[in-house]
């Protein structure tokens, strides 16, 4: 129970920070994720803790956690954490040319398709 409270926790947390982001376009090279996707995801490992990080290359808070969530990820085998990025940016050139950096994500990263952001923005109430 403790873990399903964290993590309905933090995923609630992360859902808040998303608010107000727009959705992103599609990119050759990373996959696009749709709404019923991330779902999927979460009920596929059910149990572990899952760290979903809605983020933006324009976001300098966003910009600014990646290297402890890389570390984070290093710290929890896929048993215990399961953790993805999704993009929320408006240009797919600057999420590529981001990924493409000196920055060496160790978990996926998706872009975030139109209903993503309708989405989870209705289950976030402060």
């Amino acid at each position: 129970m403790k873990v399903y409270m964290k993590t309905s926790i933090l995923l609630v947390l992360l859902l808040v920070l998303s608010v107000g982001c727009k959705k992103a376009e599609t990119a050759e090279g990373v996959d696009t994720i749709n709404a019923q996707g991330i779902q999927d995801i979460i009920a596929k490992n059910k149990g572990k803790v899952i760290l979903v990080n809605f983020w933006a290359t324009w976001c300098p808070p966003c910009r600014a956690e990646i290297p402890e969530l890389i570390e984070l990820r290093k710290n929890f085998s896929d048993d215990e954490l399961v953790m993805i990025g999704v993009s929320v940016d408006e240009s797919s050139d600057l999420v590529n040319d981001f990924m493409h950096s000196d920055i060496e994500f160790n978990y996926p990263v998706y872009f975030a398709a139109d209903d993503v952001g309708g989405r989870f923005q209705d289950t976030v109430h402060p």
